[in-house]
């Protein structure tokens, strides 16, 4: 009862499961998209869940990491590196990869709100 979809949030979430899907990942259906006020946007279970359920698959094309695009990123700290290919993603719009993932990231003011580290 506690977790939310407003419409908002399920524009932003749209075509989520399908990029996953097409992508070869797969989601149980013991488990659903949500967003809570004390927790935030994950997957929640929608269900009971047994020890060893595979609840998500994530395939490694889709993992967003932190290695080093260009030489000079290389010298970065691996979060900074991380934080950069975010920026080069987003920056690419509709026409990156992760398109679909970066639209449900919470906005930057969501952020700094809930993370020490923006204080």
């Amino acid at each position: 009862k506690s977790v939310v979809t407003t419409p908002r949030w399920r524009a932003e979430m749209e075509g989520l499961d399908d990029w996953l899907l097409a992508h070869g990942g797969a989601c149980s259906r013991s488990v659903r998209l949500g967003e809570s006020r004390r927790s935030g946007r994950g997957l929640y279970a929608a269900r009971p869940v047994a020890g060893g359920d595979v609840l998500l698959v994530v395939p490694h094309a889709l993992l967003l990491t932190a290695t080093p695009r260009s030489h000079s990123a290389g010298a970065l700290a691996k979060t900074d590196r991380l934080i950069l290919a975010l920026l080069e993603e987003a920056a690419g719009g509709s026409a990156s990869r992760w398109a679909p993932y970066l639209r449900t990231l919470p906005p930057r003011r969501a952020f700094e709100e809930s993370l020490p580290l923006m204080w």
